[in-house]
């Protein structure tokens, strides 16, 4: 049996739109707060570590590459987004165009499989394309956000989410068959 290595990113995608839909209708706000406050904590970690890696290094070294510079921005931007991280959610209408420019991307990419599988002549490209376009129909509304409305917007994420790891995940089975129909072996590796 022939072992298929690709889907491991696919599975993880899936699982992460899982967690992520289901973090959302527990509480948009507490999600939105806590990926805020994990990315100050993520920037203010590597301005530390380019502080103490500044004055570590030899200086002719340090002086060309302003390792001390970098870190007290990144611990000042980290500093100010782990403190003031109410402040993004209460600018939430900002933050629907991030998520809606988000879901636009990952439908790019998620096209590039489609046209894949087609040049390839493989089965499963018409699944694929199902949740591409929900993706790209839930990115478009959240960029022009007609409904004007928080809780419908993060609803429309969640569908868009759940959606598309059921559509993924229908894809991997239907690819992962061989020509012939019977099972290949996916080594999730």
């Amino acid at each position: 049996m022939k072992r298929i290595k690709i889907y491991f990113f696919d599975l993880m995608i899936i699982l992460a739109e899982l967690v992520i839909g289901f973090l959302l209708i527990i509480s948009p706000e507490g999600f939105t707060r806590g990926i805020i406050i994990t990315f100050a904590a993520a920037l203010s970690l590597v301005g530390i570590i380019n502080i103490i890696t500044y004055f570590k290094t030899d200086a002719e070294t340090a002086a060309l590459q302003q390792k001390l510079a970098k870190g007290l921005v990144g611990l000042v931007v980290g500093l100010f987004l782990g403190i003031r991280s109410q402040w993004f959610v209460d600018y939430f209408p900002m933050l629907t165009t991030l998520y809606g420019i988000a879901l636009l991307t990952v439908a790019i990419f998620k096209l590039q499989r489609i046209v894949d599988f087609l040049r390839l002549n493989k089965q499963g490209w018409h699944l694929a394309g199902i949740g591409t376009l929900l993706l790209a129909i839930m990115g478009i509304l959240l960029l022009v956000n007609p409904f004007n409305k928080a809780s419908f917007v993060w609803a429309l994420i969640v569908v868009a989410l759940f959606a598309d790891a059921a559509l993924t995940f229908a894809t991997i089975i239907v690819t992962a068959r061989s020509k012939d129909g019977e099972k290949q072996e996916i080594d999730v590796v």
